[in-house]
């Protein structure tokens, strides 16, 4: 094959641009290859060789390339009227003669660089919307110390109606306190106002802002607000390099971002938004070639705040008649360093504190200053550091505080703390610069898993000094004993012993006998949909009981607390246990139903069961949910659906004669029986009819009676 005068000037410009000593040209060997370009094989392909040495080029026919690989393109050529290209001096190529296969690779940046930029994405999850409730808390205790007169006697009541409207939510009530013939009255109420997660406005009238009152009583009357400021957090660049074109999926946490596809090359990730607590991002690639997770762990603030995240709560009002007003603020200043700033002032003096914390791996200074004083009298300033260190199993710290006004008041504290498997030990230590104003302690805890310990304890001040020793011992799930002495000087007796036993029937019920030289006690506990407790021994007799009727959607439910902002979980199971994020919140009630409360703003938390606690009978399609709880109201999460319930249940064709090896088909369900005609059955709260048919194909129909054990064919 000759080649025209322009062929051969396009190949000395060819060979020009490729760098090369001889570049391949249309009149090199014509070989049937199979082409693979960067790990995607594209079949067989005519393609011209030129093998100098080591020196390896090739032309390639312009068909084998996508467009997204042009960047690969040195020149082209046209042989035999067909359009090839040349590569360019810094794309690899490895050919097998065994194989007849030519083998194309390149590094990522040879295809170009892109950005992807998340820029102004929210991570902020919507929180869920809330339907009004309202709920009416009541309590009510008592105690009488003298049992002998029962003349020293005490009682406490309190009762109050919360609803939530919207953004908008309010508490009306009141306390009742009597001391012997002594009875207050206690009238409070609170509005609050939650126009987003991040901040609450409260109006408050003898009642503390943003807490249950319960049986506490205040005398506060005021405005009051609790808020933060948490930017979003951004990751720094990544940097990840794609062979092809690839669709691209970012997670963080397990909160997913954003989808989409990109051209092989060099990616780079700008400005990825952090929800506040994820650790991990998470980015899964998929080619023709398969699916691929890279997962890189997100360093964590060593602060407890990230840096620009403030938290803050004032409030202003009378308190017991004087005027005043306090607030705090907690900013985060760097990745390592934040500050505590506290302010109040009344009508009789004022105060100011500051802290300043670093916080770094294994490692924590900080900094206190403070100032306080009464209108017309000298101030009292105040300054402090504080440090602890850990080094492997030991953690070390020390204070000081010193009045400047004073400085024999000054307080010195050091302390030590080991902790290592199966071992505990503290030691701690701190003294006035003031004769006789030291005082030491110390324990040791030697653990035995999870099925008891001993410890040994002592501390001496002045005044003399004091040694215990302790055990506890979990026999089984149920029962805890734990006995003990302690031995002191000054005092009235050389030994105390002491002994203490628990019975846990169930996780809601304790049962607890507690016993000494001069107190003999029994205490209950119940946890369920009341708080309540009960108290008997020779120091008298106590109970307490309180609760709450929370109506929502329709549903009214006996509950712990008045918690207007809530999620109603629907199981249809009695007796579940559920989570959140890990943690234990509650068994469902009778009819399957759980209210959880006291969920954070304006983050995602988990739902979840242990699947290990499931019976046999129950089974499941997802053991665990993410919700974002809302601002106000109480949302209804309807879980029914998740779980089925099965029940053993024996079918007949006669009295008597079982259905062996049959099957029975109800609804879209199918149940196989065994050799006595026993078949786990799907359960339900009405009747169902199903056809049953035996291995001869023999078939009636059966009618299955609500928790029913047995069935059997109807009569025809």
């Amino acid at each position: 094959m000759k080649r025209s005068p322009s062929l051969k000037c396009a190949a000395l410009l060819l060979t020009a641009l490729l760098g090369q000593g001889a570049a391949a040209g249309c009149d090199d060997p014509a070989l049937l290859l199979d082409v693979t370009v960067l790990g995607s094989a594209r079949g067989g392909h005519l393609v011209y060789l030129r093998q100098d040495g080591e020196t390896l080029s090739a032309l390639l026919p312009a068909a084998v390339l996508r467009p997204a690989e042009t960047p690969l393109i040195a020149g082209t050529l046209t042989c035999d009227g067909e359009p090839y290209v040349a590569l360019g001096a810094d794309v690899r190529l490895r050919f097998s003669e065994a194989e007849q296969a030519l083998t194309v690779t390149a590094t990522p940046a040879r295809l170009g660089s892109r950005v992807a930029d998340f820029q102004g994405l929210t991570v902020a999850p919507a929180p869920l919307p809330g339907e009004p409730g309202v709920a009416v808390a009541f309590g009510a205790q008592g105690a009488v110390r003298d049992l002998q007169t029962w003349n020293d006697w005490t009682s406490a009541a309190y009762l109050d109606v919360a609803g939530t409207w919207g953004t908008v939510a309010g508490t009306a009530g009141l306390a009742l306190r009597q001391s012997g013939e002594t009875l207050t009255v206690h009238p409070r109420a609170v509005l609050q106002y939650t126009p987003g997660p991040d901040v609450t406005w409260f109006a408050a009238w003898n009642a503390q802002p943003g807490s249950a009152p319960g049986f506490g009583v205040s005398d506060f009357r005021g405005l009051a607000v609790a808020g933060r400021h948490l930017p979003t957090r951004v990751l720094p660049d990544v940097t990840l390099d794609l062979p092809q074109v690839t669709t691209v999926e970012v997670r963080v946490g397990d909160q997913a971002l954003r989808t989409f596809e990109a051209d092989p090359g060099t990616l780079t990730l700008r400005r990825v938004p952090l929800p506040m607590s994820a650790t991990t991002l998470t980015v899964i690639l998929t080619d023709e070639l398969g699916t691929r997770e890279l997962q890189e762990r997100i360093p964590a603030s060593s602060s407890a705040l990230p840096p620009g995240a403030v938290l803050y709560s004032a409030q202003a009002g009378w308190t017991a008649g004087r005027l005043g007003a306090e607030g705090t603020a907690e900013f985060g200043l760097t990745d390592t360093w934040t500050l505590l700033t506290a302010a109040r002032v009344s009508e009789t003096g004022y105060g100011l504190r500051t802290r300043a914390a670093r916080t770094s791996p294994g490692i924590t200074f900080a900094l206190h200053a403070g100032i306080s004083g009464q209108y017309g009298t000298r101030p009292t300033p105040e300054l402090g550091l504080s440090a602890a260190r850990t080094l492997g199993s030991w953690t070390v710290q020390g204070q000081l505080l010193a009045p400047l006004t004073d400085p024999q008041d000054a307080a010195v504290n050091v302390g030590a703390r080991y902790v290592a498997p199966g071992w505990i030990t503290t030691l701690d230590a701190g003294t006035r610069l003031r004769p006789d104003s030291w005082q030491v302690s110390g324990a040791v805890t030697r653990t035995f898993d999870a099925q008891g310990s001993v410890t040994l304890a002592g501390s001496a001040d002045p005044r003399g000094y004091r040694a215990a020793l302790r055990g506890t011992w979990q026999l089984d799930p149920h029962w805890q004993v734990g006995a003990g002495v302690t031995h002191e000087r000054p005092g009235a007796v050389a030994l105390n012993p002491t002994l203490d036993v628990r019975y846990t029937p169930a996780p809601e019920h304790t049962l607890e006998l507690s016993a000494s030289r001069d107190l003999l006690n029994l205490h209950y506990d119940h946890t369920g949909q009341v708080l309540a407790s009960a108290d008997v021994g020779t120091s008298g007799v106590a109970a307490r009981v309180q609760g709450a009727v929370i109506v929502s959607g329709g549903v009214a439910s006996l509950q712990p607390g008045a918690e207007t902002r809530a999620v109603l979980v629907k199981t249809g199971l009695p007796g579940l246990r559920l989570y959140v994020d890990g943690q234990y919140a509650g068994t469902t009630d009778a009819r399957g139903t759980l209210l959880l409360s006291r969920l954070p703003l304006g983050r995602t938390v988990t739902v979840s069961v242990d699947v290990a606690e499931l019976p046999f009978s129950v089974a499941l399609k997802e053991a665990s949910t993410r919700l974002t709880p809302p601002i106000t109201g109480v949302y209804t999460l309807d879980w029914t659906g998740n779980f089925r319930s099965y029940r053993w249940v024996q079918y007949f064709w006669t009295a008597g004669t079982p259905a062996a090896y049959g099957k029975v088909m109800i609804g879209d369900d199918t149940v196989l029986l065994d050799d006595e005609g026993n078949g786990l059955t799907p359960d339900s709260p009405a009747a169902r009819q199903g056809t049953l048919q035996g291995e001869d194909g023999q078939t009636c129909t059966v009618v299955l009676a609500p928790a029913a054990d047995t069935a059997t064919c109807a009569p025809q």
